[in-house]
Formats: C-alpha cells, sequence, structure tokens
C-alpha cells in the first residue's frame, strides 16, 4: 500500500517533469530555426552590402560606409560625401536600406544563438544562463542603435543632416559594435564550454 501511495506522489512530479522538458525542447527547435534563418539571411545581406561598398571606398572614406558611419561630425560626414559621386550616393542609400532588414536578421540570430547557448550551461553555471538571457536582450539594443543611427545616416545623405546627426549616429555605431561584440564574445566562451564540458538539459 504504502509503495502504490509512493507511486501516486511521484507521477504527478514525473508528468510535470516531461512537460518541462518537452517545453524546453520545443523552445530549443524554434530557437534553432530562427538561428538558421536569420544567419542565413544575414550571410546574403552582408554579400549584398559588400558589394554596394565597394564604390563607396574612396580616400576620404577607407572603410566605405563604415567610415560614414564613424564620421563623428557634420564637416567629416560632408568630406566623405563629397568623395562619392551619384551612382555611390545612390549605392549609400541602397546599403542603408538593406541595413534595416540586416539589423533583424542578425539580431534574431545572435539572440536564438544566446538562448541556446544559455539553456546549455545554465544546469552547471547559472551564471552563464543568466549571461545568456542579457546578450540575447543585448542583441536586439544593438539592433534599436542601429536603426537610430540609420535614421541619422539618412538624414545625413539627403542633406537635411545637421552636426548632432553625425555624433548621434558615430554614438549609436561605436555603442552598437560594442554589444555585437560582448555578444560575440559570450557565445565564443560559451560554445568553448559545451563543447569541453556538455551540459545537458536536466
Amino acid at each position: 500500500m504504502p509503495k502504490s501511495c509512493n507511486h501516486q506522489t511521484r507521477s504527478p512530479k514525473r508528468a510535470l517533469k516531461q512537460l518541462i522538458l518537452a517545453d524546453r525542447r520545443d523552445a530549443d527547435k524554434r530557437s534553432r530555426f530562427t538561428l538558421v534563418v536569420g544567419a542565413g539571411l544575414s550571410f546574403l545581406l552582408i554579400i549584398g552590402m559588400t558589394v554596394l561598398d565597394k564604390a563607396l571606398k574612396t580616400s576620404e572614406a577607407p572603410a566605405g560606409i563604415i567610415s560614414f558611419e564613424l564620421a563623428g561630425t557634420l564637416a567629416g560626414a560632408e568630406k566623405i560625401m563629397g568623395s562619392w559621386d551619384g551612382p555611390a550616393r545612390i549605392q549609400a542609400g541602397i546599403s542603408l536600406g538593406i541595413d534595416f532588414f540586416f539589423l533583424v536578421a542578425y539580431a534574431c540570430a545572435l539572440a536564438a544563438a544566446c538562448r541556446m547557448v544559455a539553456a546549455r550551461l545554465r544546469p552547471r553555471r547559472p551564471w552563464m544562463g543568466a549571461l545568456g538571457c542579457l546578450m540575447a536582450g543585448g542583441a536586439w539594443c544593438a539592433a534599436c542603435l542601429d536603426t537610430v543611427e540609420n535614421m541619422a545616416l539618412i538624414q545625413l545623405l539627403i542633406g537635411r543632416g545637421e552636426d548632432w546627426h553625425a555624433v548621434l549616429a558615430a554614438g549609436c555605431a561605436w555603442l552598437k559594435f560594442g554589444l555585437v561584440s560582448g555578444v560575440l564574445a559570450y557565445l565564443f566562451l560559451g560554445v568553448a564550454l559545451v563543447f569541453l564540458r556538455p551540459a545537458t538539459v536536466p
């Protein structure tokens, strides 16, 4: 009789554990799908922007559109734009337009990757799991900064920009690069820890 009672008390716990495990597996599948689609789209968009960027590399803008992003002053931005001919300016505008799609794609991919790594490290390294959630949010913060940056750059490109637009664009760009670098550092460290000592989800 005690055995059957013990079995009855364990059953709800086992059922709850199975539901939690199934939910985690579903979340992992969604993250994998998001990662694959986001990474694939990011790769294709990078190719497109790289092709467009060739016409934007001049003596005033050795890094192409990145030089424009980091100009930091209206005078610096105007020098860069002055080094571009008409077709190059059009390509710069197209590149900024594509970047709106790119920022969504890379944010989805990086956030999904952070969630997947965090889920695998959380059982043995809870702090890495918590950090992964923060890094996933950081990827979306980078995308938001990228959006503000692009809006400021568009104002400069169409001739309606002021000095604060250049300052805002450069500030957002540096913060964006910093956040993305932090996210990538977390992913490299997290993946290394997963392979060195796999942590399975209970």
